[in-house]
């Protein structure tokens, strides 16, 4: 993370928490530590369930209002949160900057993987692996190109005719 702010480049992680340690943490609760050079930060907070995050772009303190349902009675980790919204049905939350970022920007991977699913080639495959590797590499290479041109400036008018050859 701390090579891609270098870079120039923003990231935003979610790792998931494992069942233990954690599961008396307050709803809305946050804990956050930065690394030694305080390039990266890394936070726990407690939306419906505690969620690890780390980040280059922003440092932990930001704030954004959002307006959340209380969940259902079933619902995971539901005890903590209903208690938080009591009565109420609605509750306006101080949702931290970075998950609020985070949940924008997630579905961005998503999209790539469901260009490749798209194309998969439904070939039998008979001997070897190479032929899955490089289908999948090939169909990979495509998809980024694809998303790339999307991103590029470059005129639409620019072609190949026949008149070039």
């Amino acid at each position: 993370m701390g090579y891609l702010r270098e870079l120039g480049f923003g990231a935003i992680g979610t790792a998931r928490v494992d069942s233990g340690g954690h599961h008396m943490m307050a709803y809305n609760e946050l804990h956050i530590a930065y690394s030694p050079d305080n390039m990266v930060m890394h936070a726990l907070w407690n939306d419906n369930a505690p969620s690890l995050f780390m980040s280059n772009c922003d440092d932990g303190h930001g704030t954004v209002n959002i307006p959340r349902h209380r969940p259902g009675e079933t619902s995971a980790n539901a005890a903590v949160a209903r208690a938080w919204f009591g009565e109420e049905t609605t509750k306006d939350l101080d949702e931290p900057f970075f998950a609020w970022l985070y949940n924008q920007f997630m579905n961005a991977l998503d999209v790539g993987d469901q260009l490749k699913s798209y194309n998969s080639g439904d070939r039998a495959i008979r001997r070897g692996g190479w032929q899955a590797l490089w289908q999948w590499l090939f169909n990979t290479i495509l998809c980024n190109c694809y998303l790339l041109s999307i991103h590029a400036n470059v005129d639409d008018h620019w072609h190949v005719t026949d008149k070039d050859k």
